[in-house]
C-alpha cells in the first residue's frame, strides 16, 4: 500500500465522482501541503541551530498548529475505518505504519552514524541496541510514525466512552503539559487531544471548510483577525504555555481550514494540493537531501547568506524526495513508499456460506 493511500493518513477515498467529494478532497490535501512545508521548515532550521533567516519566523509562526493540524487531518475519516474486523484494522493502522518506522529507522540512523563520528556506535551489539532505542523515540520526524498507531488503536478501544469525558480529559492532558520522561507518553498526551477531535468534530470541520468556500469575504476576514493574534502569541513568554497551545492549536488548525477551503478553488495551488497528497513522502524522504545540501552548503560556500541557504535546503530537500519517489516508485526500491505483500496480515477466511447470506435475499 503506498504511503500516499488513504490508509496513510486517513485521507477520504480517492476516485469519487461528486464534486463534493473532490472539492473536499481539494482542501484536504492543501492543507496536509502547508503544513509539510511547515514542517520541513521545522527541521531545517533546527539543522542550521536557528541561524536560518526567514524560516526562523515562519517556524515559530507555525508551531502552535503545525503538527496539531497533521494530527487532526490524521484523525478526520477514521470514523469510516472504525468498526472494521480488528484484523483489517491493524494491518491498515499498525502494521502499516510498523513497516515504515523500521524501514526508515534502518535506513535514516545509519545514514547519521556516518557524518557525525560522535554517534558512531562501537560494535554491532552498541548499534543494535542503538536501532532498538530508536524504535522507542524515533529519530528526528519518524515520531509521528510512532504515534498515528499508538492514536490508531487508542480510539479504536474508547470508542464506546462518552465523547464528552475523553475529550475535555485529552485536552487537559495536552494543556497539563505533563513531563513524563518517557516520549511516546508526552507525544500521547501533548497531541491525542488533536487527533480525537479530528474523529469526533470531523463534521464541524467539514462544515467549517464548505462555510469558508461559501463566505469568502468572511472567512478573510477571520483570517485577517487570527494572523495578528498568533503572532503576538508566539512571540511572547507565553508561547510555550499549554493552555495557550492548546487554545492557539485549534485556533490555527481552524484558520490552515479555512486558508485551504479558500485556496482549493484556485488551479495556481494545484502542485500544493500534490505535495499534500504526498505529504507522506515528502515527511519520509526530506531529511537526507537535507543534510546533504546544508552538507554541501557548509563545506563550498560556508559564507553564503543564511535565507539563500535555508531556502535551498527547504526547497530542495521537498524536490529531491519527490523526485527520487517519481523516478523509484516503479522500481524493486517501490518498497521504500509501498507496503509489500509480506508485511501485511492475510485476510481472515470466510466461513463457508458467508458469502452466500451476504449476496442473498435481503
Amino acid at each position: 500500500m503506498p504511503m500516499s493511500d488513504p490508509a496513510s493518513i486517513a485521507s477520504p477515498v480517492r476516485g469519487g465522482s461528486s464534486k463534493a467529494a473532490s472539492s473536499r478532497l481539494a482542501w484536504v490535501d492543501i492543507a496536509k501541503g502547508l503544513c509539510m512545508v511547515a514542517v520541513v521548515a521545522l527541521w531545517v532550521g533546527r539543522s542550521m541551530n536557528w541561524n536560518a533567516g526567514w524560516i526562523v519566523p515562519f517556524e515559530t509562526f507555525a508551531r502552535p498548529f503545525r503538527m496539531p493540524d497533521f494530527f487532526l487531518l490524521s484523525g478526520l475519516f477514521v470514523g469510516a475505518v472504525l468498526h472494521r474486523p480488528w484484523r483489517s484494522y491493524l494491518d491498515t493502522k499498525v502494521l502499516h505504519y510498523a513497516y515504515f518506522l523500521v524501514l526508515w529507522t534502518l535506513i535514516l540512523v545509519p545514514v547519521l552514524w556516518l557524518g557525525s563520528s560522535a554517534q558512531r556506535p562501537a560494535g554491532l551489539s552498541e548499534a543494535l541496541g542503538l536501532l532498538a532505542y530508536r524504535l522507542y523515540k524515533p529519530e528526528a520526524m519518524l515520531w509521528f510514525i510512532l504515534m498515528l498507531p499508538v492514536f490508531f488503536v487508542v480510539t479504536r478501544l474508547i470508542q464506546a466512552l462518552p465523547v464528552l469525558l475523553v475529550l475535555p480529559a485529552a485536552a487537559l492532558a495536552m494543556a497539563l503539559q505533563p513531563h513524563s520522561g518517557i516520549p511516546p507518553l508526552d507525544w500521547f498526551t501533548k497531541y491525542y487531544v488533536f487527533f480525537y477531535a479530528g474523529h469526533v468534530l470531523s463534521a464541524r470541520v467539514l462544515a467549517l471548510a464548505g462555510w469558508a468556500a461559501s463566505h469568502r469575504l468572511a472567512a478573510l476576514g477571520l483570517l485577517a483577525l487570527w494572523a495578528p493574534l498568533n503572532a503576538w502569541f508566539t512571540s511572547g513568554p507565553h508561547a510555550d504555555d499549554g493552555a495557550g497551545l492548546l487554545l492557539f492549536g485549534f485556533l490555527g488548525i481552524g484558520a490552515v481550514v479555512l486558508l485551504a477551503s479558500l485556496l482549493s478553488g484556485w488551479r495556481a495551488v494545484a502542485p500544493l494540493r500534490w505535495l499534500g497528497a504526498q505529504s507522506i513522502v515528502v515527511y519520509l524522504g526530506f531529511f537526507i537531501p537535507m543534510l546533504a545540501i546544508l552538507g554541501v552548503f557548509k563545506r563550498l560556500a560556508p559564507a553564503a547568506d543564511v535565507n539563500l541557504v535555508a531556502t535551498a535546503a527547504w526547497a530542495g530537500s521537498i524536490a529531491v524526495a519527490l523526485a527520487a519517489w517519481a523516478l523509484l516508485r516503479h522500481t524493486p526500491l517501490r518498497f521504500l513508499w509501498e507496503r509489500p505483500a509480506w508485511a501485511r496480515l492475510p485476510a481472515a477466511a470466510e466461513r463457508p456460506g458467508a458469502v452466500l447470506r451476504r449476496v442473498g435475499p435481503a
